[in-house]
């Protein structure tokens, strides 16, 4: 059975979001090895029944041996997997208990502004956006398809999009 009592440890004391995280990235994943190790364990366990089952055809007495290891390991995994469950079902409501939640930390800079997002217009749609160096507008519609219709105000400089 695993011990995290040291990543429970370094969780609580966790303050900002990277820590908390970090954290929460250990503890997943010595949770996930003790699975592991378990897992590999039972999938012993089965080719060792196996395994046995064919030996049992020349010898009774070596099957009911191996699957008496066989059932001692399955529930050896079946508690370690019982606990694993608990411990994950544990940090889970600690969690949702703001347990592990630290004071927030300070703002960092603003960066770059990124680029815009991509957009796959079908029959019907359309994209408008603004070239920032000329100060255009432009639609973007599908291949094939009319043209959205706009009118421009001059004595207001509103732009109106028509429709039917």
């Amino acid at each position: 059975m695993a011990n995290i009592s040291t990543e429970i440890k370094n969780l609580q004391d966790a303050v900002y979001g990277e820590e908390v995280r970090g954290s929460m990235v250990s503890l997943a994943n010595k949770l996930n090895t003790e699975v592991e190790n378990n897992t590999q364990g039972v999938n012993e366990a089965i080719t060792d029944t196996n395994n046995a089952a064919a030996y049992a055809r020349s010898s009774g007495d070596a099957a009911l041996v191996s699957r008496d290891a066989a059932n001692t390991a399955a529930t050896n995994a079946n508690t370690a997997a019982a606990n694993t469950e608990a411990t994950r079902q544990d940090v889970l409501n600690r969690l949702a208990a703001g347990e592990f939640k630290g004071e927030k930390g300070d703002t960092g800079e603003k960066g770059d502004q990124g680029e815009s997002g991509i957009m796959a217009s079908t029959a019907g749609m359309f994209s408008l956006h603004l070239d920032p160096a000329t100060g255009n507008l432009y639609a973007e519609y599908p291949d094939g398809a009319a043209p959205p219709t706009f009118e421009y105000d001059a004595d207001t400089g509103k732009l109106y999009y028509v429709t039917d």
